[in-house]
């Protein structure tokens, strides 16, 4: 790539006219090697270069908000002192029309409260360092409060903090008046509930400025801030509650960390901002260009909102530790800074070991490195050795940080991906990264669990928020009750919205709690939680955790343990519940949560998959994985009965290609039903038209043959000699094994264990044999439509098969968001246009290369992420490929993209595999079109964004997304529900309850395949397919959509071809012109129906005039 690039540089200056080439500069050089030796390709470099340009702010944008910032600052540096008041009195706040923008609990408190107008105003953050981005663009103002406005003891019992949010609406009440501010609020600074900010939107600039309220750095001496001192006493605190407090030395002082560093942050602002303005100086752009690819990642991750988040004065701080270490250097380019960064975090631990700028082994003076690891979850100290910037930041979060910089490396490490949009483009939401979501909906249990005397020194210690005192023990009780089921456990970020600087400020105002779980595929659904065996010490332990729940049990090895059994004999759907079993008991036991406020939702979107009690009294269906499994043994037993008979033919193997085999048909078959109602013709049923059979799907495999001597040299050879052996075969299976089978030309119908399969013999010679004659190469032939057709059926089906057979094997969720994503096809009317494999390869897609996700294995996150893929690709421009136990190389990907780029024989949604490189993208080549492609773009996006909102609240019903609207349709034709042939599968099933018993030793086989709406779609497609397109879900025989053809209702001039559903248009100024009479047609409808339509509603009457 580097001599390509001179030799175009070279190139480049002989053609501007110069006899001697010019050697690349030294800069040019180095860019150069710097796109060979760490980068892609120069196309990701220039990505990047585009990227920086897009998101930091242009010179001519940051001079326009200095000089409106100006403003705000001329003004705040110039306010007159105001009169002096107790902090208990408060009356001028309300006389101004304003609001404490802080929780005063207990409202008494000693002190005064007068204000002098600041010592400073400064600008400070990531605008004057040159880091900020576009998004959310802001400016952070640092007023300074001068010393005489507080007294020496106003870092106790919360005085400091009460001043601080009285000065800033002292601020508020001045600016409201000014006429350069459109709007005033408040909120807290990353959520901190004892840091409120003004906000200040200006008039001319119409962004933002955050006014941030700091002591003089010396006022306080930092080491009464110290993490170990107490600042905030009980007594106080707990003054007129029923919090029963103490009195020993011991419990009144004991130590209050987040409340003091707090404190501390205010107190050094000016002394970190110079820290980063020392290490990012003027001549340092590449690393502030590498600021912002860090916080660009961040955002796209969502991990810098909300309380505890990875601020982006975090990561900054972290980049100017590295320098200090000299792992970064102000030579390196942007993206070597974004690299090293992210891979120092992910090898460095701030849980175990933590981080300082500040040299602990040399200086006394200062808490020991040790002290903060023990005090905090996660440890970096600044450089006075008194603050941990991250004391708000938990394990798991720092956790979840590392696990994204580490899959963000392997993205970068590999070859054949887009990194740049998978890195810096494509959003990471909560509901998408994680397998389990669940809530916890009860607030009013945990309010009354932070006055437990548990956790009445962290609620001290949080000002009083019951959430922010309860969490950190919440959730490492959660994660040591499910231990090695999870990998990784997040709650989402609690984001503070801003509110008026008239409004009361939000208090223990959260709905619920969210959390997110990264199970573990090896043991998330054990059923069985094994403990130490009965004489080990820790064994006790174990039985007052699990409550009662333990038990002793004898193992296999002959072991005698405490266990805890969660389910006995659970199908896989409630296997998959063992999360909320196990989640509700405990918290119930030792939090007082009931259990009906734990809400997973992947139990309302997974029970779309089951059926009524009813279908299968005996044994629970669940969502159908223990079906499929006996459709599988049923298809071992067949082939196996068949190797062991010897006929004419030889038998080579016998493959099943449904997609039960696939683990994707969406309702596997518990086995045939007995239709008593049924007519008997031959060794078969018939339907009867008084009610309709229950549906007996048919399985079906392909029997692989070679010929005994010669190959036939004609089709119709090869059709008799194939009726021929399979009426051989039949014969043989009857006679040796009792079998009940239907004999047709092409294929049998064999009844194995109450399942039909449906076996066809398959010939080498008779591809060869459809395929047609080249038109210009004589002697040639070509493929035809039945050759590519049984092509795809005998050749690429079965191999596919195997090899999404074995991810299903592999993933277990893969099966399960194949079909939650055919279940949701379905009810959008779209089955019939999107190819059902097309929907197993998507999916299959996102377990192959799930970057920048990890494989899901959960039932919710794989249909999101499923969603969002066929909502954001732009199938208009470039190719889907799934690489199928990689077999395409570069080289075959780079020519298929060529090759599209002319988009002669492509179709609309190309998905290439590489077992279809004979003809790429086959299983699309008909359908969908394009006006369908836009429309399963558009309603991927739709549900995309409505299932995102519902997953938030625990009380959303997510069937939604599964309950399509017919206000589009012109007629719809509700059916009867005698007829339904697969009762219980709608999504809101009101179809009938009586489920005939399953056959036992039956004669005839029964009727199969049969479904009345299919056979009526039929042929109202082929009687009215001119006039309307026709519409339903496959599953729910209820309705049939019905949609007029534009063009049809423009007048036609009279024909006799044209005279079926038509009448005169007497309106028309011509004669004899043809319209659609919509009556009759309509009238046509209902007796082309008869015996399975209920009636017919026409939308409007308009079209029938």
């Amino acid at each position: 790539m580097l001599k390509q690039n001179l030799e175009q540089v070279g190139s480049t200056k002989k053609i501007c006219g110069d006899k001697n080439v010019i050697p690349p500069t030294a800069e040019e050089m180095k860019e150069y090697k710097e796109i060979e030796n760490l980068q892609h390709s120069s196309l990701f470099r220039m990505q990047i270069k585009e990227l920086l340009s897009e998101v930091k702010v242009s010179f001519a944008k940051r001079m326009k908000i200095e000089k409106s910032v100006q403003k705000l600052v001329d003004v705040l540096q110039n306010l007159p002192k105001g009169e002096s008041y107790q902090l208990n009195d408060q009356e001028w706040v309300q006389k101004h029309g304003l609001s404490v923008p802080l929780v005063q609990k207990p409202s008494t408190v000693e002190g005064t409260f007068c204000f002098h107008p600041p010592s400073s105003v400064n600008i400070i953050g990531s605008f004057p360092l040159d880091t900020c981005l576009k998004l959310g663009l802001h400016v952070d103002i640092a007023v300074k409060i001068p010393k005489k406005f507080f007294d020496t003891r106003d870092f106790l019992n919360q005085r400091y903090i009460r001043k601080r949010a009285l000065y800033l609406v002292a601020l508020a009440a001045h600016l409201k008046n000014e006429a350069f501010v459109e709007e005033l609020s408040f909120t807290y600074h990353h959520g901190d509930p004892y840091k409120p900010i003004l906000i200040a939107v200006l008039r001319d600039a119409k962004d933002s400025c955050e006014v941030h309220i700091h002591p003089v750095t010396t006022y306080f001496k930092h080491s009464r801030f110290s993490h170990n001192k107490c600042n905030v006493r009980q007594a106080w605190f707990y003054s007129g509650t029923d919090v029963e407090v103490k009195d020993d030395d011991e419990n009144l002082l004991l130590p209050t960390p987040y409340y003091n560093m707090s404190i501390l942050k205010d107190l050094l602002i000016t002394e970190n901002q110079n820290l980063l303005k020392e290490s990012l100086c003027v001549d340092s752009g590449q690393l502030k260009d590498g600021i912002i690819l860090l916080k660009v990642w961040l955002h796209q991750r969502d991990l810098n909102t909300g309380y505890g988040a990875v601020s982006g004065f975090i990561i900054s701080m972290y980049v100017a530790y590295l320098l200090k270490l000299k792992r970064l250097n102000k030579l390196m380019s942007s993206y070597q800074v974004f690299r090293t960064t992210l891979y120092n975090l992910a090898n460095s631990d701030w849980v175990k070991d933590g981080i300082s700028f500040y040299n602990h082994e040399s200086q006394e003076n200062a808490p020991t490195l040790d002290s903060f690891i023990e005090a905090f979850d996660v440890t970096f100290v600044d450089s006075t050795g008194f603050l941990n910037f991250t004391a708000a930041l938990s394990s798991y979060t720092f956790l979840e940080l590392q696990h994204e910089a580490s899959m963000t490396l392997e993205i970068l490490d590999s070859q054949n991906r887009d990194c740049f949009h998978t890195i810096f483009i494509q959003k990471i939401p909560f509901c998408m990264r994680y397998d389990q979501i669940f809530h916890i909906t009860d607030m009013n249990a945990l309010k009354e669990l932070s006055t437990k005397p548990k956790f009445s020194q962290k609620n001290l210690d949080f000002g009083g928020s019951c959430v922010l005192a309860v969490l950190p023990n919440l959730m490492n009780f959660i994660h040591k009750i499910l231990s090695k089921r999870v990998r990784h456990l997040q709650m989402k970020p609690i984001v503070t919205s801003k509110w008026s600087v008239n409004e009361e400020p939000p208090h223990n105002s959260l709905e619920c709690l969210t959390f997110g779980l990264s199970s573990d595929e090896e043991h998330c659904y054990s059923i069985m939680e094994k403990g130490p065996p009965a004489d080990h010490q820790d064994a006790k332990e174990f039985r007052e955790l699990w409550s009662g729940k333990s038990e002793l049990r004898k193992f296999k090895d002959g072991t005698i343990c405490e266990a805890v059994i969660w389910l006995n004999k659970p199908t896989m759907y409630k296997k998959r519940m063992i999360f909320y079993e196990i989640i509700s008991f405990m918290l119930n036991t030792y939090f007082s949560i009931p259990p009906e406020a734990i809400v997973f939702p992947a139990t309302c979107i997974e029970s779309i998959l089951t059926l009524p009690k009813e279908a299968s009294p005996e044994e629970d269906y669940g969502t159908g994985e223990e079906a499929s499994i006996k459709v599988n043994q049923a298809c071992d037993k067949l082939r196996k009965i068949i190797s062991d008979i010897k006929i004419t033919v030889d038998i080579k193997d016998i493959q099943g290609i449904s997609p039960v085999f696939r683990f994707a048909e969406v309702f596997p078959a518990l086995g045939c039903r007995d239709s008593p109602n049924c007519l008997s013709q031959k060794n078969r049923n018939i339907p009867s038209p008084d009610l309709c059979p229950h549906y007996c799907p048919v399985v079906t495999v392909l029997c692989m043959v070679g010929t005994q001597g010669q190959d036939p040299e004609d089709l119709e050879t090869l059709y008799r000699l194939k009726a021929l052996y399979l009426l051989e075969l039949m014969k043989s299976l009857q006679k040796k094994f009792k079998l009940v089978i239907s004999y047709h030309k092409q294929y049998l119908d064999i009844l194995v264990d109450e399942i039909v399969f449906r076996l066809k013999l398959c010939f080498n010679p008779e591809i060869e044999l459809l395929k047609e004659p080249h038109t210009s190469v004589e002697g040639e032939k070509v493929h035809s439509n039945e050759s590519l057709c049984l092509w795809a059926e005998t050749r690429v089906m079965p191999k596919l098969t195997s090899v999404l057979r074995g991810l299903g094997q592999q993933h277990q969720t893969y099966g399960l968001v194949v079909r939650l994503a055919k279940r949701w096809l379905a009810v959008h009317f779209l089955s019939d246009d999107i190819p059902a494999i097309a929907i197993e390869l998507l999916v299959a897609s996102l377990f192959l290369d799930p970057y920048p996700f990890e494989v899901p294995r959960g039932s919710i996150c794989g249909f999101l992420r499923f969603l969002y893929l066929v909502s954001t690709f732009d199938w208009a421009t470039s190719p889907f490929f799934v690489n199928l136990n990689n077999e395409y190389s570069g080289a075959e990907i780079s020519q298929i993209k060529a090759d599209f780029s002319v988009r002669t024989s492509f179709p609309p949604m190309t998905i290439c595999i590489p077992l279809d490189k004979e003809v790429v993208s086959f299983w699309t080549r008909e359908k969908p079109n394009q006006m369908m492609l836009n429309r399963l773009i558009l309603i991927a996006k739709q549900s995309l964004c409505t299932l995102q909102e519902m997953l938030i609240w625990p009380a959303s019903d997510l069937k939604k997304i599964f309950r399509p609207s017919l206000e589009p349709f012109d007629v719809v034709i509700h059916l009867k529900h005698d007829q339904e042939a697969s009762p219980g599968q709608a999504i809101d099933s009101i179809g009938r309850r009586n489920y005939p018993a399953f056959l036992s030793n039956p004669s005839n086989l029964p009727v199969v395949d049969y479904r009345p709406k299919q056979l009526f779609m039929k042929d109202l497609r082929e009687t009215f397919g001119h006039l309307a397109l026709f519409y339903s879900d496959e599953y729910s025989s209820s309705v049939i959509g019905v949609l007029w053809r534009p063009k049809i209702f423009q007048p036609q001039g009279f024909k006799v071809s044209l005279v079926n559903g038509q009448c005169l248009f007497e309106e028309s100024s011509k004669e004899n012109q043809l319209v659609p009479n919509i009556e009759a047609i309509i009238e046509d409808m209902k007796i082309l129906g008869n015996g399975i339509v209920e009636h017919i509603k026409v939308k409007t009457m308009s079209l029938l005039t």
